[in-house]
């Protein structure tokens, strides 16, 4: 709809740490953005402040979490999961633990998972909180030297919300033609957005081993970020606006340094 609206400034208090989340409410029908912020690497008190179109104003939400709960700090996907967004944390255990924010209800839950049954005793192990199909998911990755990943586990929450009900959903083994140096998110229901040293970014198949390079990518792994997004006609300006007061046009511009995968 080529529409923008400059959002009123809003001071955080993330020196080091930041994650955001920005949906669309069908319930209300209104744009919200949620923000969890934390000044230091060592702190566990969090801070969360949500911005809402219909109000044109942040304010600030109980982000009352555990002590013991420590969000990851470097680049997670936003997955959108049953209305809420997740993110990846571990507590005082080593155990990894999501933390969701319901964009709809306004408030924050923890999901427990525990140790993931790893076949290979890795040297690095890293996880990532995802979307599979329509459920929440859960990918490990380990590697047996450098950074290059080479073991994957999914698992999946059959049942949103029963913490019983995660299950094992396969394990992927990179073959020799795949130098995976990080991977974001699934783009259809079995392919992987990943990230090869020689290819660039790839979608890999799960199931059938299929690797497609995504011609014109850009920029080394530590610059890339890969989201995908929804369309919507819902507009920015509320009904009592018109044109001149709070939103804009813009001319959009293709920039060839950004990339778009679309569905065929």
């Amino acid at each position: 709809m080529r529409e923008y609206r400059v959002m009123p400034n809003k001071h955080f208090d993330f020196k080091c740490f930041h994650i955001s989340g920005l949906r669309f409410d069908t319930r209300t029908k209104d744009y919200k953005i949620i923000v969890i912020h934390c000044s230091s690497y060592k702190q566990s008190s969090y801070q969360a402040s949500l911005y809402t179109l219909s109000s044109n104003c942040w304010r600030e939400v109980d982000c009352t979490l555990p002590t013991s709960i420590k969000i990851y700090y470097e680049y997670q996907p936003d997955s959108f999961v049953q209305g809420a967004f997740h993110w990846l944390a571990v507590d005082d255990k080593s155990d990894y633990v999501i933390v969701a924010y319901d964009m709809v209800d306004e408030n924050f839950r923890i999901i427990r998972f525990g140790r993931p049954n790893i076949e290979a005793e890795p040297c690095y192990n890293k996880g990532y909180v995802n979307k599979y199909r329509e459920s929440l998911a859960l990918i490990f990755c380990t590697s047996e030297g450098g950074l290059l990943l080479h073991l994957l586990q999914l698992w999946v929450m059959e049942d949103y919300g029963n913490e019983r009900s995660w299950t094992k959903h396969l394990t992927v083994g990179f073959g020799p033609l795949l130098k995976v140096e990080n991977l974001f998110r699934f783009w259809k229901d079995d392919e992987l957005i990943l990230y090869d040293k020689n290819e660039g970014i790839v979608l890999y198949d799960l199931q059938t081993k299929e690797i497609k390079p995504v011609a014109g990518m850009i920029g080394g792994v530590n610059y890339l970020y890969v989201t995908v997004y929804e369309e919507s006609i819902a507009s920015l300006r509320r009904d009592e606006e018109n044109h001149q007061e709070g939103v804009h046009s813009i001319d959009m511009i293709h920039d060839p340094r950004l990339i778009t995968i679309h569905d065929k």
